[in-house]
């Protein structure tokens, strides 16, 4: 019994030892295995449309491959593992998929199944607008008919209460019935009154309106100049807040470590072989002139397998090169482990955190 105890704890600690051997194992290929990239640029031509470039990255032996391309203004490109395209994007694309969805189509007519055309998809998409359009028109149009009698009942009741009230006034007073109208004088005095009631309120509701958006307007104006001086002392004083922060001693310090180790990643990123020629002028010769002494500056760092050569008779830009690097993922990691230590880079995380959530 405690022997197979014993096998069993000795296959669970193998087991455990293979694990953390594999862990160890891409810790160390994430660090140490360089990521490199390899780019091309051809352009022989004028204009952008005629501009080609390709580029590819690369991890662990090209078992791990991103590449793309661009050229005669479309993009494309793949992922890779062991040279097996996991998935393609870009235009270029497009056409393999028209064409494939092609051959399913010939294939579903060659065996007699109903294919659908985009024609045919088109018209029973405007058939069924049609349809719904004509059943809301008529459910639009419906009426009950109880509602309709309802209608007719209620309208022919207030009529003949009309006629009976105009009978019973005609036996009262026949003599104030006009000929015209049918109508007794006394009835339209009384709409006459109640219309200039009705255009007198409106009038003195317009001018009380008036009144107290007049004698409203200056508070008004008070309240926005009260708001407009409250909004210039914030930003008086969040100015003031980032002056001094922009010139105390941990931003300065802060900025200097941070730029140190930019320029290092650069350092570390730049292309390491670089060949091939470029060719580039202006129209004025003193611009490419000017063009040439600033790229003279920076002549001792460019590659020697790279040719420049200016054109000051006419203008163009033609490029033919080449260019590969690598990166290291313990560069990456050292840069950011200086960064967290420090105390002043913390100070400006916390700074910048909270204005962005303020």
């Amino acid at each position: 019994m405690v022997h197979i105890l014993l096998l069993i704890l000795k296959i669970i600690g193998i087991v455990l030892l293979v694990l953390l051997f594999l862990l160890l194992l891409i810790l160390c290929s994430l660090l140490f295995v360089p990521v490199r990239y390899y780019g091309e640029i051809h352009k022989q031509e004028d204009g952008l449309e005629k501009l080609a470039v390709r580029g590819k990255v690369s991890w662990l032996f090209r078992l791990f491959v991103l590449e793309g391309i661009y050229r005669n203004g479309q993009a494309k490109g793949a992922v890779r593992v062991l040279g097996i395209p996991l998935h393609r994007f870009g235009r270029g694309d497009r056409p393999g998929k028209e064409k494939q969805e092609g051959e399913r189509t010939a294939a579903k007519a060659e065996k007699g199944e109903n294919v659908e055309t985009p024609e045919k998809e088109a018209a029973k998409k405007v058939i069924a607008e049609k349809e719904t359009l004509k059943k809301e028109t008529a459910k639009a149009n419906y009426e009950p008919e109880e509602s309709v009698s309802g209608k007719e009942l209620e309208r022919d009741a207030k009529q003949e209460s009309r006629r009976q009230m105009e009978a019973i006034s005609a036996e009262e007073h026949p003599e104030q019935i006009t000929q015209d109208s049918g109508e007794i004088p006394w009835e339209k005095a009384v709409r006459f009154l109640q219309w200039i009631g009705r255009k007198v309120s409106g009038c003195f509701r317009m001018v009380f309106r008036w009144l107290g958006k007049l004698f409203g307007f200056p508070q008004r104006i008070a309240g926005i100049l009260n708001r407009t001086r409250e909004s210039l002392q914030r930003l008086k004083r969040t100015c003031r807040e980032w002056k001094r922060f922009l010139s105390s001693e941990p931003f300065q310090e802060g900025m200097k470590l941070l730029m140190r180790e930019i320029l290092g990643l650069l350092r570390e990123i730049r292309p390491r072989k670089v060949k091939g020629e470029l060719k580039f002028g202006f129209e004025d010769p003193a611009v490419t002139g000017q063009a040439l002494g600033a790229l003279s500056l920076f002549y001792p760092a460019l590659p020697q397998e790279l040719k420049i050569m200016p054109v000051f008779e006419q203008k163009l830009f033609r490029t033919d090169m080449s260019f590969a690097g690598r990166i290291y993922g313990i560069t990456l990691v050292r840069m950011l482990w200086h960064l967290y230590r420090d105390r002043n880079i913390r100070i400006l995380y916390r700074k910048f955190r909270n204005s962005s959530a303020g």
